[in-house]
């Protein structure tokens, strides 16, 4: 199917896509609860030691913070967050747990 004949109505990401900028998002067009983001993130073991977790961070950042590896991710449609931090990470998995934990509560989804 050819580009010209798809006409996207939102994106699922909090803010606009930097390769999309007239296409709104969906909490833009009243939809509060259509905000769904994909994410990545480098995880260790818990028992890894503070400062080894600190060095992964600040190694992480970074290179996330490079204008080369900004640029690679926006040119497949990935924006970078704001805070790449570790503590960022974790608050998001924290509100996406929450969040996924509560519609397989009320979807009465089971997993085998």
């Amino acid at each position: 199917m050819s580009r010209d004949k798809i006409k996207p109505i939102a994106v699922s990401s909090p803010t606009r896509q930097a390769n999309t900028p007239d296409v709104p998002t969906f909490q833009e067009l009243g939809y509060d609860g259509m905000t769904i983001q994909s994410w990545s993130g480098l995880v260790a073991p818990a028992s890894t030691p503070k400062d080894g977790q600190k060095k992964l961070s600040d190694a992480l950042t970074k290179v996330m913070q490079s204008e080369s590896v900004k640029q690679r991710l926006a040119s497949v449609g990935m924006n970078l967050p704001p805070d790449t931090s570790a503590d960022a990470l974790q608050a998001l998995l924290t509100q996406d747990f929450a969040r996924w934990a509560d519609v397989v509560q009320r979807g009465g989804i089971t997993f085998n």
